[in-house]
């Protein structure tokens, strides 16, 4: 979103026009179920992050929605970079680079998670 800071992950995965178009297509369904729950949804994006959209109300009428997240739920292992290569074989991603951009992001509990969205 524009203004909004993006980590140095999200960066690397959104620099390629393939994997910016999945961040955006996520982002925009994961608002579509918010909105219709009208509750926060959690939702793991193409590249394995958590993150949560919330609508945003006034008056009863949907306006919005907020995502937030950019986290992990658990540390970055070989197969959770292996699930990134396998899932997106049609983008490059170089693997170290991920690794290297994996280790910067910080891994929240899932009750951090839920209290964050409330």
């Amino acid at each position: 979103a524009e203004g909004a800071k993006t980590c140095e992950f999200c960066s690397y995965v959104r620099n390629e026009e393939n994997g910016n178009k999945r961040c955006e297509k996520s982002y925009k369904r994961a608002c579509k179920e918010a909105a219709k729950w009208n509750a926060p949804y959690f939702f793991k994006c193409h590249a394995g992050l958590v993150l949560w959209a919330v609508p945003l109300i006034v008056s009863e009428e949907n306006i919005g929605c907020i995502v937030c997240g950019q986290a992990l739920l658990w540390e970055a292992d070989e197969y959770f970079i292996e699930e990134i290569l396998d899932t997106n074989q049609d983008i490059f991603y170089d693997e170290n680079i991920l690794k290297e951009k994996l280790k910067k992001l910080e891994v929240i509990s899932a009750d951090k998670c839920q209290s964050s969205a409330e």
